[in-house]
């Protein structure tokens, strides 16, 4: 963690700093809305942002949610927002929008020292995009961290940890992923925002909302 957070901290440049963004789009009544926002999971800011009336306004007025998509739109995003209307400059230390429920090991090639702990307990995660199939292997390759921890946490919630080993488990992922693959090699997206066709992997047509939008740390 301390190179992590001496990688941050040599940038100068940010206000407020972020590990990845999501990128959404929406609809007014004339046209679409393209929207980049910090996720929250991580977020490091400068103690003059703390002390903004602003910011210490969001918290005030913020509210408890329990659907994850409310909690994005009055929290992520609006925070977002707020942040550049007020000219804070907001950085983020994985340069590509991956998705870290999805793509959990380009998250961290890419300098992330998390894991979201919903790719390991949610099906809908851990059986689709990047496996978890023999986990502790590319955790203990590329990272320094103590996988046992990783081990203690599932066991704790009641999670066979030998299930991400067993060829049941492989075989599902295997599956979904050719599905994924398959989506990949034939595409067609002819929404207002966001046309792809796409024919054995090749992009006959792109036009899409989803970039990104903050810069990244140097």
């Amino acid at each position: 963690m301390k190179d992590f957070f001496n990688k941050i901290e040599d940038d100068k440049e940010w206000d407020v700093c972020g590990i990845t963004e999501e990128c959404s789009v929406g609809k007014n009544q004339t046209q679409y809305i393209i929207e980049n926002f910090l996720q929250s999971y991580f977020i490091v800011l400068k103690k003059y942002v703390f002390a903004q009336n602003f910011f210490k306004q969001f918290f005030k007025d913020y509210k408890r949610y329990e659907r994850k998509e409310d909690v994005v739109l009055n929290g992520e995003k609006r925070l977002s927002r707020l942040l550049l209307d007020n000219k804070i400059v907001i950085k983020k230390v994985v340069r590509n929008l991956y998705d870290p429920f999805k793509e959990w090991k380009s998250v961290v090639n890419a300098g992330s020292p998390f894991i979201k702990k919903s790719k390991f307990i949610n099906k809908k995660y851990s059986q689709k995009y990047e496996m978890l199939y023999k986990y502790k292997n590319f955790i203990q390759k590329h990272t320094v961290y103590n996988s046992e921890l990783i081990d203690r946490y599932l066991t704790a919630n009641n999670i066979n940890i030998s299930y991400f080993y067993s060829i049941q488990y492989c075989i599902i992922t295997v599956y979904e992923n050719i599905k994924y693959i398959r989506k990949k090699l034939f595409t067609i997206n002819l929404k207002p925002y966001k046309k792809v066709v796409k024919i054995f992997g090749i992009n006959i047509i792109k036009n899409t909302y989803k970039q990104s939008g903050f810069q990244t740390i140097k």
